[in-house]
């Protein structure tokens, strides 16, 4: 923290955090930050419609506190720091960067990054004949077995490979899996093949990060850990194992392929349940659908309450702020 603190000072210029550290730490302690809060020029929110929800709600306030003690802090007639948001998968960005912040927001949403075409496929996997389930129905095979030899398949064939799965457990077995049959088609690559999760060491994330980016490792099987705030160029397919239970997930993962402009392959595995059958069968379901709308509520009550309190502790509430959070009853 001390250590933070100075660089802040002699610099001023750069502050990496999240909103439970500006929750606990700057806004607590924002005498020991003035000289940071009253510098701050740019506020950077990266990811922004991950913020939904009770935790963008709250996320929302804590922001709104963090520019109040900005405006405390500058000098006569500076201007209020610039926000910017980022994110490549929210649908009406300028509202919900509004109700983040509350301020008026202008979106830009001409898109410059590079990525090539990408091909789509829905792919279901095949009934299994050796056993059969409740009252003899049938049973297919598990999303993460089929992606686990889809991945072992695709890195035998040269292209750099992600798979999102939904479980910690079955980020293992599906590098486990893939594993084993590259012992089969492509000894040599077996152990270019790993898993990814949260549970990990900060350390082993980041070599691991650092072997699938610079091409050490073809193939990666991850939960959506990899999903947000990692920038992995050179990606040539990305599996799903599974519908990741909303348009915008399912793009933003989609995404982490094809990032240097070149061609990309997203397979979306289904696994037995209705909703991904439904979207196998209807692809117009997935596909020509909207992104979905962040949902954020700042001025429920259960969290207004509490985030008052805080604000009224950094310093006195005055009648505009109560105004301006709809907080008068």
């Amino acid at each position: 923290g001390d250590q933070v603190r100075r660089f802040a000072r002699e610099r001023s210029r750069w502050l990496f955090s999240n909103p439970d550290m500006v929750h606990l730490s700057l806004l607590a302690n924002h005498t020991r930050w003035a000289v940071c809060l009253r510098n701050l020029r740019y506020l950077v929110i990266d990811e922004c419609h991950s913020y939904r929800g009770i935790f963008g709600s709250h996320v929302a306030l804590v922001l709104r506190r963090l520019l109040r003690l900005c405006e405390r802090y500058a000098p006569a007639g500076a201007r209020r720091p610039t926000v910017i948001l980022a994110s490549a998968t929210t649908a009406d960005p300028a509202a919900t960067a509004t109700e983040l912040i509350g301020r008026p927001v202008s979106a830009v949403t001409v898109d410059g990054s590079p990525h090539g075409a990408r091909t789509v496929a829905l792919w279901e996997p095949q009934l299994r004949a050796d056993i059969s389930g409740e009252n003899g129905a049938p049973v297919r095979r598990s999303a993460g077995a089929e992606a686990a030899g889809l991945l072992a398949a695709l890195v035998a064939e040269g292209a750099r490979t992600l798979v999102f799965v939904r479980s910690r457990r079955g980020a293992e077995l599906t590098a486990l899996g893939a594993r084993s049959r590259l012992g089969e088609i492509a000894p040599r690559l077996r152990d270019r093949v790993a898993s990814y999760r949260a549970g990990y060491l900060a350390e082993d994330r980041r070599a691991l990060e650092r072997a699938l980016a610079e091409g050490e490792l073809c193939g990666l099987s991850t939960t959506n850990a990899l999903e947000l705030g990692i920038d992995i160029a050179g990606l040539d397919a990305v599996l799903l194992a599974g519908f990741p239970g909303t348009v915008a997930s399912f793009w933003q993962q989609a995404g982490r392929a094809g990032r240097r402009g070149q061609g990309a392959l997203v397979v979306l595995i289904a696994r037995d349940d209705p909703l991904d059958t439904y979207l196998v069968h209807h692809p117009e379901a997935l596909l020509g659908r909207p992104l979905e709308r962040v949902v954020l509520v700042p001025t429920n009550p259960h969290v207004l309450g509490p985030q008052l309190l805080c604000a009224a502790d950094e310093i006195p509430l005055e009648a505009t702020v109560v105004s301006d959070w709809g907080a008068e009853s």
